[in-house]
């Protein structure tokens, strides 16, 4: 698959989100967002600029998952997949 399943989540402060591929696919997830522009995709530098955000360099694998987090801070937050162009994750802490 190349897109989250939900593409938002809601989660509580403390809480970490574990990322599950259960395809073939490799996935690199890092902070920030795809973008549509052009026709072409582009990143739109976020990373590490969302306060309370964790870190996220993370690569998934066929059959695998990661775990990251936790976070520690409410507001939304994002994340992409550095290989699947328009992947993105909103993740809304409360």
């Amino acid at each position: 698959r190349s897109k989250f399943q939900p593409i938002t989540i809601t989660i509580e402060k403390g809480e970490k989100i574990i990322f599950v591929n259960d395809g073939t696919a490799i996935h690199i997830i890092e902070n920030g967002t795809w973008e549509q522009g052009g026709g072409t995709s582009t990143f739109n530098a976020r990373s590490y600029k969302e306060p309370g955000a964790p870190k996220v360099t993370i690569q998934v694998s066929g059959d695998s998952s990661q775990t990251i987090g936790s976070f520690n801070a409410a507001g939304i937050f994002h994340v992409y997949c550095l290989v699947h162009p328009g992947m993105n994750l909103t993740v809304i802490v409360r």
